[in-house]
């Protein structure tokens, strides 16, 4: 083994610099066949084309990359890295338990998913023959099989990282194995051309590929490219906003491609426009219905819980009760007691979400005096579920004055990619917006909210992130994040993506859908109430910052109130891959769109029917479930 982790400053700036150059999206975030965050990019032989596959092991195939199907779910454990044979007409995928799983051509010679690790894996590379692989964990450890040679590992060596990416020589004699700070460590005939070790970086490195013996490629999370011996810088474009997975090189040397987590690709230098494969047309998915359970009493909203296959419903009379393997358990999780709740109409147990640790539920319901409650509990149970809430341990976030009318809570609460807990509340009610909240932003009326509970600060049991819009509380109230919506009725991540879709339930004649792209700054005035959806409303001056609707409808066929949905991110149904999917309370259909750059690209009225339909979710597979108010909870299966 030779390893030399650190390279001097001046060689390094001389050999290593992550120049920036112009480059363009060669490819629309995937949209057919990938249905979770991105996990690896492998190219195919001849440099035309390449795969992505997620972390559950959906295959996307661009330019000449042959269609390969997706692994069956579900998985132990998240696809890490994949790597194509020598003939580009098949693949490997390593899971991080070291299961290897083989498409196309591509021969299976063994795994490590059922041997213990140390640490995960994180990365894989074939031999030149494609008789042979290996697997590489994040400390160093190197796994051989077929005719992969065994060259040396880390497994004895501390790290002041760990290893996040790896690649062999063109003889199949070596390899190097890369970590996250730069730092390159080299095996049999790779050699070593300098490294990042010394040199502070934005972004970790969480990618790389060889060139040869002499030479290599590692990219960092935002998308810098840094290159050492003979391998060709042929352009970066590092944006913090887009994280990356990792890049995929040319035969030639002199192009590559750069794949985020969600998706999208970046082409440089020689690296041919690979385009997807087109989605199916809306109008040619079929889908139906399936319930899971009935009998549920007035359901409200429905989540799950991190790491526990659980679906846990809220009832309008205060309850939340847990649903596991199709079946409605007798005790509930929580039941709030009746000096804590009025329901009835619009009011009562409304929305859930549990933190990122699965250790604390937040529940967004209306008080007897009919104020807006968010409230934080502790849970108890196993991690796989399921939980049961701790009555006693009930921590108040938020309480907001709403006592003049019934209606328009809002009613939502999720967590955010960012970490953040997001709440929605409506304008205080009434129609036409008696109380003039919709254009005040300093009222927490008519908003989407943005809070860390976790940071309480300043007398308030929460903190207010920096970014926030009006943080400093001059110009609007530090929690808002949003405002100028009438009834948010349902709001959703893209869990691909992290856009922000928000359904604002119109007066008498629209109903809309506003979507806010991952990165967007707060501070947007969505229009009410002086606009309804894109049309002019009441007599108010017109506030020249609003910002229109993504999508509207009007109230024909018996539609009353919109009810927000979810993008579709499952595998059931994959026609659907990137659809956002909505209902509408009064007609009970469940229409989809597409958008594109912020503009509508394909959208159908009606896919399926659910009566009184008051809430979307997704199961622990990603896959698309919806509440009737009536009781029933059923889940979308192709049909």
């Amino acid at each position: 083994m030779r390893c030399r982790a650190l390279l001097a400053a001046a060689g390094l700036l001389a050999a290593a610099v992550p120049a920036v150059a112009s480059a363009t999206w060669r490819a629309e975030p995937v949209s057919a066949a990938a249905v979770d965050p991105v996990a690896a990019i492998a190219a195919t032989g001849t440099g035309a084309g390449y795969w992505l596959i997620d972390q559950r092991g959906g295959v996307s195939a661009f330019g000449d990359a042959p269609e390969l199907a997706d692994l069956a779910a579900p998985l132990n454990a998240p696809v890490v890295a994949m790597t194509a044979t020598p003939s580009g007409d098949g693949a490997w995928a390593v899971a991080s338990d070291g299961g290897v799983f083989t498409f196309g051509d591509a021969p299976y010679l063994g795994g490590l998913g059922a041997t213990p690790l140390n640490q995960p894996i994180v990365a894989m590379a074939a031999t030149p023959s494609g008789e042979g692989y290996w697997l590489f964990a994040a400390d160093g450890g190197v796994f051989t099989f077929g005719d992969a040679a065994f060259a040396g590992s880390l497994g004895a060596i501390p790290l002041n990282q760990p290893v996040v990416a790896a690649a062999a020589t063109s003889s199949g004699d070596g390899y190097w194995l890369i970590a996250a700070d730069g730092g390159v460590f080299t095996f049999g005939d790779a050699a070593f051309a300098g490294s990042l070790g010394a040199i502070p970086l934005n972004r970790p490195i969480v990618g790389a590929a060889a060139d040869g013996r002499t030479g290599y490629w590692l990219v960092a999370a935002d998308g810098g490219v840094f290159t050492f011996g003979g391998a060709t810088f042929a352009g970066a474009e590092p944006d913090a906003a887009q994280p990356v997975v990792g890049m995929a090189v040319r035969p030639d040397g002199r192009g590559y491609w750069v794949a985020t987590r969600a998706g999208a690709v970046r082409a440089f230098g020689t690296a041919p426009p690979a385009e997807p494969l087109p989605p199916r047309p809306l109008d040619d998915v079929r889908l139906r219905t399936e319930v899971v359970v009935d009998g549920l009493s007035a359901p409200t909203a429905v989540t799950t819980r991190p790491g526990d296959r659980t679906l846990y419903v809220t009832e309008r009379a205060g309850r939340v009760r847990a649903v596991r393997d199709g079946r409605l358990l007798a005790e509930p999780v929580l039941a709030l007691p009746d000096g804590l709740l009025r329901a009835g109409g619009e009011r009562g147990l409304l929305g859930l979400a549990f933190d990122a640790a699965g250790r604390h539920l937040t529940i967004h319901h209306t008080l007897p005096d009919g104020d807006v409650a968010v409230a934080e509990y502790a849970v108890t149970g196993p991690d796989a579920g399921p939980v049961r809430a701790d009555p006693s341990s009930r921590r108040e976030l938020l309480r907001i004055e709403h006592s003049a009318f019934g209606n328009h809570n809002g009613g939502d609460v999720h967590l955010g990619p960012d970490g953040y807990l997001y709440v929605t509340v409506g304008d205080g009610g009434g129609a036409g917006d008696p109380l003039g909240s919709g254009q005040d932003p300093h009222s927490l009326l008519g908003t989407v909210l943005r809070i860390d509970p976790s940071r309480p600060s300043a007398g308030r049991p929460y903190g207010i992130p920096p970014d926030n819009p009006f943080a400093d509380g001059r110009d609007g109230a530090p929690e808002v994040w949003a405002w100028g919506l009438r009834n948010p009725w349902r709001i959703a991540f893209d869990r691909v993506t992290g856009d922000l879709w928000i359904a604002d339930v119109g007066q008498a004649r629209l109903e809309e859908v506003n979507l806010e792209p991952a990165g967007t700054p707060g501070g947007r005035n969505y229009g009410w109430s002086r606009f309804e959806g894109s049309q002019p409303f009441g007599d108010g001056p017109v506030p020249a910052d609003h910002v229109p609707p993504l999508f509207e409808y009007a109230h024909d066929g018996g539609d009353l109130s919109i009810t927000g949905g979810r993008v579709y991110r499952g595998r059931a149904v994959p026609g659907l891959a990137g659809a956002y999917l909505y209902g509408d309370f009064g007609s009970g259909r469940v229409g989809a769109l597409r958008q594109r750059d912020g503009v509508v690209v394909e959208a159908v009225d009606r896919l399926a029917t659910v009566e009184q339909v008051v809430a979307f979710g997704e199961d622990a597979d990603g896959e698309l479930v919806a509440l009737s108010l009536g009781g029933r909870l059923v889940r979308f299966v192709a049909g």
